[in-house]
């Protein structure tokens, strides 16, 4: 009977470090698996900040506009490591956003235009969620009436 009980014992501490070994591991999982979704949130908010910047500074910056008139490729390489750092790091409906901007503002003039500024604030609404802002009432409306002084009259031409 002592020799049964002994085991018993044995077992339970068994079962009892081995149950500790698996916590500390997954401890030890999740919190590196913490440490590299923060590093990558700090990669996608800087590649979301750069994409705003860009398309922002070709969209009101006269400077930024004669320049790109005088060199196109400047802009060029910087919109094509951009697109690469979107593949990599955004998710699906981001990418598929982008592409539609993309193709939108490649196709036709776009100054002024306010389906491709709609276009693009869409993506920038999508990036904000992506970066923890769910469930914001900030709309396409309200992110480019921070840029653009008259939108609500100009959003409807």
């Amino acid at each position: 009977m002592e020799t049964a009980t002994f085991m018993l014992s044995i077992i339970n501490l068994v079962a009892i470090i081995s149950l500790a070994i698996v916590t500390l591991f997954l401890n030890f999982k999740i919190e590196k698996f913490k440490i590299v979704e923060k590093q990558l949130m700090e990669k996608k908010k800087d590649i979301y900040a750069r994409y705003a910047r860009v398309f922002l500074r070709m969209s009101y910056d006269p400077e930024f506009k004669r320049d790109f008139e005088k060199d196109p490729s400047v802009v060029v390489k910087e919109l094509g490591e951009l697109t690469t750092d979107l593949a990599f790091f955004a998710p699906d409906n981001i990418l598929r956003e982008y592409i539609e901007f993309r193709s939108y503002a490649s196709a036709r003039p776009t100054d002024g235009d306010p389906e491709m500024l709609r276009k693009y604030a869409h993506v920038i609404i999508s990036m904000r969620e992506d970066l923890g802002y769910e469930g914001s009432t900030f709309d396409i409306d309200g992110f480019l009436g921070l840029f653009i002084t008259d939108w609500d009259k100009y959003k409807d031409l």
